[in-house]
């Protein structure tokens, strides 16, 4: 049992990390998280009939965001390099595509940028 803070963005974050597991379809993810001293963000499990890769992908972005409310900017640019690099998929020809919103990947981009400029890279 965890004891949830007070504080809205720390309850926010600790929300939207559940999120990003139960959307993922990774639930070994599970003891590896309990076994770590920091928290471990899982991948989506492509092809998972557990996956949900648009709840996975906002989880992602709106995780990044809170991260940077809180001042972990290296916690937000892990978040954003994952969001901006998954969901890339071929289609019958061979040729990639994106599956993630233009909307979420330009957010992704933004808090990215933001994160580098606060952290000095």
């Amino acid at each position: 049992m965890h004891i949830i803070s007070i504080d809205p963005l720390q309850r926010a974050s600790f929300c939207l990390f559940k999120a990003l597991h139960l959307s993922s379809g990774n639930f070994n993810m599970n003891a590896v998280n309990a076994a770590a001293k920091q928290e471990v963000f899982p991948s989506l499990e492509i092809g998972s009939n557990h996956a949900d890769a648009s709840c996975f992908e906002m989880a992602l972005v709106s995780l990044a965001y809170v991260k940077l409310q809180l001042k972990d900017n290296m916690g937000s640019l892990a978040l954003c390099k994952l969001s901006l690099c998954a969901n890339s998929e071929n289609d019958d020809n061979g040729n990639s595509y994106s599956t993630k919103s233009l909307r979420l990947s330009e957010m992704a981009e933004m808090y990215s940028r933001e994160a580098g400029a606060h952290s000095g890279g």
